[in-house]
């Protein structure tokens, strides 16, 4: 159910969907627009699965599905992707460098690990959910298994608390119950089958030697010795395959509904840093074209986390998975939009967002002030449009008005303390400056007493 306060407004459904087709947007505008409040705001719908719109009332598991950073001119590739930083030692005096995760591989690395995450690991805690809830499963139907030589078994008992579970052997002529085995136990089995995931497909000879008793024993440290222990192992065999396709089958449902576990990454002020340099090798990473390992680069950081050099091994390559998604803000009217180049322009799509557009934020003031302050922010911006070398990048958004609220309400103390500086940075140089601002201080104050 959405927050009373913080309605799900059509542009977050609108912009939400845009940011799931092109995977990576830039909102761009006047200042105050709500780009980054926007950005928030679409993370929450997202993650929430269209729930609500509220930062704040995420969980706080949920809210670690969305990274923030805010660039600048001081911020490199070391502090986003990753590199040496100073590290002291354990006797307090020496010093090291060590490699250390940028803040982006911190969040990407995050992403890939979610049990879910198209392209990555599964981990164990999933696969053992997944392998617990077959054999209850299996259980609960009376599913009847063989072992290699063919003796039909069930599974009578799962005991999460004990993290075991028993199986039934059954007679081929009468089906009738023979006595239990030994409970088996499940970190025996998810060893086993956590080999078998990573077991190559196509090389026979391993296929083959996985599929003996021996080698399942070797795998656990146990003997083969006739008794329980060897019938425990020629249990353990004919579950791997059945698990195996069972949990297989799960991801693929799961992918289905990938929509319910979407990572977002915001970088606010994103024209403010030198871009090609932050996100050095990522450009091509980042390309909505090639997420996944398809797409994944050995980066620079890379190189460092290299175990041996001197082997042939080369280093992990990095990749962004499908659920992730990435957010930009900036100001129109910042000069150093020129750090972005065309390579990584192309990367992105650009939504403007108008002053007199998504103006829902001023809902958050009284009825009456919201109706005023709307009056005094569309008075002031046809004058700023008005202004000779001025335009419509340089008008006043919502955000600036929200400040009333802190300022109970002071009009006067808005404009001589928020927006009369930001508006003596936009006409210094021009001609007739002071008759510029005294005519927009006049629209400002007839719209607020109007």
């Amino acid at each position: 159910m959405a927050d009373k306060e913080t309605p799900i407004s059509d542009a977050v459904k609108k912009y939400a969907g845009l940011l799931r087709s092109s995977k990576n947007i830039i909102f761009h505008g006047a200042p105050g627009t709500g780009k980054t409040y926007l950005a928030r705001q679409i993370a929450a719908f997202l993650i929430s699965n269209g729930k609500h719109c509220d930062y704040d009332a995420l969980s706080p598991e949920k809210q670690k599905q969305v990274g923030f950073v805010q660039f600048h001119p001081g911020y490199d590739y070391v502090d986003f992707v990753g590199g040496l930083r100073p590290c002291m030692g354990k006797d307090g005096t020496s010093m090291a460098f060590v490699p250390r995760d940028g803040v982006f591989t911190q969040f990407v690395n995050q992403a890939q690990e979610h049990p879910f995450a198209l392209d990555g690991s599964m981990e164990l805690p999933e696969m053992k959910r997944l392998m617990v809830q077959y054999l209850k499963a299996a259980q609960q139907d009376g599913r009847v298994l063989e072992t290699k030589q063919k003796r039909p078994f069930t599974i009578c008992q799962v005991d999460e608390t004990a993290g075991t579970f028993v199986v039934e052997p059954r007679s081929n002529q009468d089906e009738k119950t023979l006595q239990p085995v030994a409970p088996l136990q499940f970190s025996e089995l998810l060893t086993l089958l956590f080999e078998y995931f990573n077991l190559p497909e196509d090389d026979d000879k391993k296929q083959k030697e996985f599929t003996t008793v021996n080698y399942i024993a070797s795998l656990l440290h146990q003997t083969t010795a006739k008794g329980s222990g060897y019938q425990k192992h020629s249990y353990y065999l004919p579950l791997l395959q059945p698990l195996k396709t069972y949990i297989n089958d799960e991801q693929k449902a799961s992918r289905a509904t990938m929509r319910e576990s979407p990572f977002v990454f915001i970088i606010d002020e994103i024209n403010r840093g030198e871009i090609s340099k932050i996100f050095g090798e990522l450009f091509f990473a980042i390309d909505p074209g090639y997420r996944g390992k398809a797409g994944g680069v050995i980066t620079q950081y890379s190189t460092l986390l290299q175990p041996d050099r001197e082997t042939d091994t080369p280093p992990k390559k990095f990749y962004l998975p499908e659920n992730l998604y990435i957010i930009g803000t900036m100001n129109d009217i910042d000069r150093s939009v020129d750090t972005f180049d065309f390579a990584m322009r192309r990367r992105f799509r650009f939504l403007e967002l108008k002053a007199d557009e998504h103006t829902e934020m001023l809902d958050q003031l009284e009825p009456a002030q919201a109706q005023t302050a709307r009056a005094c922010m569309r008075a002031l911006n046809t004058a700023i449009s008005q202004v000779e070398n001025l335009n419509d990048h340089y008008q006043i958004g919502a955000a600036y008005f929200l400040k009333l609220k802190e300022l109970s309400y002071d009009y006067d103390a808005l404009w001589s303390d928020y927006l009369a500086p930001l508006l003596q940075e936009y006409v210094q140089g021009l001609n007739n400056e002071a008759e510029i601002l005294g005519e927009l201080k006049r629209q400002y104050d007839s719209a607020r007493t109007a």
